[in-house]
């Protein structure tokens, strides 16, 4: 994480070990921000749809059989109801403020009911001003089968992120929210279209 940033940008959140051996989802898997490492791919193989607004993230995810797609989430090109499952692994902190309430209205409407929806991320502070203008993360990913160390970080002024206004978010495009855990920094939420 950081690699060609000036180190002293950034403010580095506590590191997080997050644990998906466990991880149960139904069916095809419609995965929100999928390239990079494609660690949700990683689990479920070709059960998978990648989606990602970056090209190279998703060349750059591996080949294991996941179905990798060029596409916006705020603006996903399914039917209604084409999905299970679908997940976000550290997607949102990516999205404008704006455009998350666009996202979970679109993973509602392309899941089926009584579909779920994973989410993992982080909550970002208001920034405080001052040369770190960047805030970040390094995880250890641990599959079960493989660890994976990897990191995500983003511009942090006007990026702010909680789970209490994600969940919010969640809640007015009609999802009902099953489970919640919070680590230091990081968070999973899971939550269902009923």
């Amino acid at each position: 994480m950081g690699e060609g940033i000036d180190q002293k940008r950034i403010n580095f959140l506590p590191a997080e070990k997050i644990k998906l051996e466990k991880l149960d989802c139904r069916g095809r898997i419609l995965d929100i921000g999928g390239g990079g490492e494609g660690i949700i791919s990683r689990v479920f193989g070709e059960r998978v749809v990648a989606i990602d607004l970056s090209r190279g993230e998703l060349q750059e995810a591996p080949a294991n059989g996941a179905l990798r797609i060029e596409m916006d989430a705020r603006d996903l090109k399914f039917l209604d109801g084409e999905f299970p499952t679908a997940t976000s692994f550290f997607s949102f902190m990516y999205m404008q403020p704006g455009d998350r309430e666009k996202v979970f209205q679109e993973v509602f409407r392309v899941l089926e009911p009584g579909g779920e929806f994973f989410l993992w991320d982080i909550e970002i502070p208001p920034h405080p001003g001052g040369e770190k203008d960047v805030i970040a993360i390094n995880l250890t990913v641990d599959l079960g089968s493989e660890e994976v160390k990897t990191g995500y970080g983003v511009y942090w002024p006007g990026n702010e992120q909680s789970l209490n206004g994600l969940m919010q978010e969640a809640k007015k495009a009609g999802f009902v929210v099953s489970t919640v855990e919070e680590q230091e920094s990081a968070f999973f939420v899971q939550m269902e279209k009923k």
